[in-house]
């Protein structure tokens, strides 16, 4: 519990000032991702994984190192939270291949992936929401998502 409310103020402290469009940052993209975890999800979401998702940004987005995540959370957190950074220049499938190496971030980033989707498809940007879409379908674990049909819906 002590882990989740450390997350929840490093992600505000590190993503103050930030919009994702007209919203805040933090309460409506991170708070959306972690609310789409346990739609998507088969089994209950563990508290982990709340964390990453929470923190799933702060290392590409903000100032915040890998250092202050390990010193604070430490190392599993930290990788956890560094294979979800795109580096630039990285191509999206051996990023994606990274991410699917581990089922946390798998979860995470399909949970990212779907609230970016759903929010291009509101906002008309369709050439965007096919290349999360794309996304989606290389994430989508059929062993513990429920199925990609009725999560596009």
């Amino acid at each position: 519990m002590i882990e989740l409310q450390l997350a929840n103020s490093l992600a505000q402290h590190f993503h103050r000032g930030q919009k994702y469009g007209e919203y805040d940052y933090f309460e409506y993209h991170l708070r959306g991702v972690v609310n789409l975890l346990s739609e998507v999800s088969l089994l209950p979401t563990e508290e982990d994984t709340i964390v990453i998702a929470l923190l799933h940004d702060v290392l590409e987005d903000t100032s915040c190192t890998y250092e202050t995540l390990d010193n604070i959370f430490g190392v599993t957190v930290a990788d956890t939270v560094s294979i979800l950074t795109k580096v630039d220049g990285e191509p999206i499938e051996q990023y994606l291949f990274g991410v699917c190496s581990n089922s946390t971030t798998r979860m995470v980033k399909f949970a990212d992936s779907l609230f970016n989707y759903k929010e291009c498809v509101k906002c008309g940007d369709l050439k965007r929401a096919e290349k999360y879409k794309r996304n989606l379908e290389v994430l989508h674990d059929k062993q513990a998502m429920i199925s990609l049909e009725d999560i596009l819906k």
